[in-house]
This record gives C-alpha cells, structure tokens and sequence, in this order.
C-alpha cells in the first residue's frame, strides 16, 4: 500500500500546544515525498473568540506544508464552522448542517 495522506486528528482543544503532532505531520528525511497531502483537523463541540485566538496561537507553530483545519460541529442549526488556518489567520466557512 502506498500512503496518500498524512492526516493527524484532535478533539475539543487540548490545553497542551500541537508540536508533537505537527512533528508527526513532517516530511521524512528517509522516505521524501511519501505524501504531499499533510492535514491537522482539530474537531470542536465548543467555540468561541477564546478559542480562535487560542487556535492561531498553536497553529503559528505548523510547518507549511500542513493545511489545519477546525471542524466545529454544533448541535444547534446553522451554526456549525470550517475553519481554515491560511496565513496567519483562521478563515471561516459556514456549511449547511
């Protein structure tokens, strides 16, 4: 089998930092190119301007090549989020629950 992603998942927003998992999410050295499809998707049943700002704050930390995404899924209509960490900034995106 030949790997098409690396794909790193955490729930609810550890107060801990995401260096570990951003390393995990890097390029090895032995093996390059394996996969250029890097994601770190942080799942959220809670969110607000804290947490944004507590978000960017960890994802300053991501190597280029990883895209970061936020999967805040709300239990009340038409108020769950993407967000996408693009830049120094997490871009939001509604969907349709």
């Amino acid at each position: 089998m030949k790997r098409v992603a690396c794909i790193e998942f955490k729930a609810n927003n550890p107060t801990k930092g995401h260096l570990k998992d951003f390393c995990k999410l890097k390029e090895d050295p032995d093996d390059p190119g394996v996969s250029s499809l890097r994601y770190f998707i942080e799942i959220l049943n809670s969110y607000d301007d804290g947490t944004k700002q507590n978000l960017k704050e960890k994802f300053e930390h991501a190597d280029k090549m990883v895209k970061c995404i936020v999967l805040y899924i709300s239990n009340e209509p038409n108020k769950s989020k993407i967000l996408e960490y693009k830049g120094d900034q997490l871009k939001e995106n509604r969907y349709e629950d």
